[in-house]
Formats: structure tokens, sequence, C-alpha cells
């Protein structure tokens, strides 16, 4: 496997965001939780409800130069925490391992920015489940349908 990056996404990536999307949303095995999206639309309206950019909170995921997958963190300018979206990833690269490492890099960009990244992973979706517990992310709520994991980051971010 070729390197692994994450950028910002931009207005010529909501058709592969929203095909995206789309194939995840078909299969109950990769349902994501919070924000539940059916659409880019809704990905746009939920970064509207925290008074965000576009820009500021969807990324796009890379593997060898090649678009496999989206993500993002939801958050109010000024906040110390953030929402995971996702990780939604195409059928090609969809495993528990690659769910990983996305989330490891998520957390490795919001080290400084963050101190508590939340995840809400509906008990479908194994992989997204399995994926935060080998990142030993702490178990905040255990629901019949769901859990809502966190990490808490060590922001050594002073001034």
């Amino acid at each position: 496997m070729g390197p692994l990056n994450i950028r910002p996404a931009g207005p010529n990536d909501f058709n592969t965001i929203d095909d995206i999307i789309h194939i995840n949303a078909n299969d109950s095995s990769r349902k994501n939780g919070y924000p539940f999206l059916n659409n880019v639309k809704d990905l746009e309206k939920a970064i509207e409800s925290y008074q965000n950019h576009f820009h500021h909170c969807a990324m796009m995921i890379y593997l060898n130069k090649d678009s496999i997958g989206f993500t993002g963190l939801l958050y109010e300018e000024g906040d110390y925490e953030a929402w995971v979206v996702g990780p939604y990833l195409n059928n090609l690269y969809y495993s528990t391992t690659l769910i990983q490492i996305v989330l490891e890099e998520l957390l490795h960009i919001s080290h400084n920015s963050f101190t508590s990244i939340y995840l809400h992973v509906p008990t479908e979706n194994e992989a997204l489940m399995q994926a935060a517990k080998w990142l030993n992310m702490d178990v905040l709520e255990q629901k019949e349908h769901y859990f809502t994991f966190v990490a808490s980051l060590n922001n050594t971010l002073t001034l």
C-alpha cells in the first residue's frame, strides 16, 4: 500500500463525495453514525449547523493519488471538541485496517487543535467498531443500536 493523504475537500469533490455516500448508505454493514448522511447536501447541512465551512470540515482521502473516500471533523470555530464524519470509503478500499489508518491520521492532524474527538458507531458497522477499539478509543456511551467513542488528545499547543 502506498502513501495515504488527507486533504481539505472542495466543490470539485462534491460528486465523488455524493457517490461514496450512496455506496455506503445502501450497505447496512457500512452504516455510519452521526451525522447521518444520504447525500452531499446532508453533509453541507451538517457543516452549516456548526456554523463552519465545507473546506474546513470535509476532507478527501487519497491513496497513491487516487481518491478512495472522504472523512471530516464537525466543530464550531473555537471548539476544543469535534465529531468525526465517517470515514466513508469506496468498495475497493473498505476495510478495518484502512479505517484505522484514516482515524489515526485524523487524530494526528487534530492533536494540536482539539482535546477530544468523538465517533458515533452504529452496531452494524463492525469494521468501524473494530477500528475504534484497535485505537483504544474509550466508550463514552453504549446504546442498543450504537456506541459513542471518544479519543482524548494531549493538546500540546501552548501560547
